[in-house]
């Protein structure tokens, strides 16, 4: 693993603050937002948090579901890397589900169902940022559409996120694959909104 930057720029990356969450901006159609503890979401057939109690997870429902988490941080000028613990218990036979990181408006990487034998368990992944490392303020996002999947679900696991200076170690980065990330129309985000706005949030996620 690189050196994390003194102090870590990434702040609470393991999302150990819990929600609602004072350095990470939280967003779900259909949870309110991604963090969950074993507790209140259950684990998804998968590891749940890869350390501490709280992590971001995406998906877990059989409807349409957009989420995300994102924070500003100010990245130094040098080397940079953004690492990261990613785990997909369960994905669903077909379809467009994604998860994608990003930095800015830039894609680094986008995960789909395919994905999911490679990181059946948690896996350390990390990404030369370097192009970003410019003493600006920039926003990370992990961002998610799962699709409507009638009884299945894919499930997107994020923890222990940081961003530290030095080259990359990380053998998952030959793993990537890369693609598009599918556009939902905004349309859709209203129609999403009105349940939960009439009978409020779901209070837990579908456990496979």
């Amino acid at each position: 693993m690189c050196q994390p930057l003194p102090p870590n720029v990434i702040q609470d990356g393991s999302f150990e603050a819990g929600s609602p969450n004072p350095y990470w901006q939280e967003f779900s159609t259909n949870f309110g937002t991604p963090l969950c503890t074993i507790p209140t979401c259950g684990s998804g057939s998968g590891s749940g948090p890869h350390s501490g109690e709280w992590w971001a997870w995406f998906g877990g429902i059989d409807i349409l579901e957009q989420g995300y988490v994102r924070q500003n941080v100010t990245i130094p000028a040098g080397i940079a890397v953004l690492q990261y613990w990613l785990e997909i218990p369960v994905a669903a036979s077909q379809g467009n589900d994604y998860l994608t990181v990003m930095i800015d408006n830039t894609p680094i990487v986008t995960y789909t169902i395919a994905s999911q034998p490679q990181f059946q368990v948690y896996t350390f992944v990390q990404h030369d940022i370097s192009q970003f490392a410019n003493g600006a303020q920039h926003h990370v996002r992990f961002e998610s559409t799962t699709y409507d999947h009638p009884k299945e679900i894919t499930n997107f696991f994020i923890d222990d996120v940081e961003l530290c200076s030095g080259a990359p170690t990380s053998v998952a980065l030959a793993r990537f694959e890369v693609q598009s990330a599918p556009v939902v129309s905004p349309a859709w985000l209203l129609v999403l909104a009105l349940p939960a706005a009439v009978g409020g949030w779901l209070l837990r996620r579908r456990v496979r």
